[in-house]
């Protein structure tokens, strides 16, 4: 028989009592304050994990999200919509998604 270890924890008054107003207000996910604080508890160490293991994977020093050795998410100037770009061609100056670059070239045959 695999006995289970019991823990208490000792929380601040202020923190159980908006603890227990959530639990009151969504029962049927949170059957008790115990129940509550084991899946809060559960879900931050889960982010903390996957940030440690896929920090170095997923997200650059400075932030941005990483989309391969040679390609990397950039902002459209014009739309603001999010492409993907060739980091040699972002640090040269390419700021325009693909779509932007085919309509400023087909206006840019109207203007003198």
């Amino acid at each position: 028989m695999v006995e289970q270890e019991v823990s208490l924890v000792k929380m601040n008054s202020e923190l159980y009592r908006e603890a227990a107003e959530l639990v009151e207000a969504n029962q049927i996910d949170y059957p008790s304050i115990k129940n509550f604080v084991e899946v809060a508890v559960r879900n931050q160490i889960n982010l903390i994990k996957y940030d440690i293991e896929n920090r170095e994977a997923l997200i650059s020093p400075n932030g941005k999200l990483k989309a391969g050795h040679k390609r990397e998410f950039t902002n459209c100037l014009a739309c603001g919509s999010v492409f993907l770009n060739e980091k040699e061609k972002s640090k040269k100056g390419k700021k325009l998604c693909l779509r932007c670059t085919k309509i400023i070239k087909n206006l840019n045959k109207f203007v003198d």
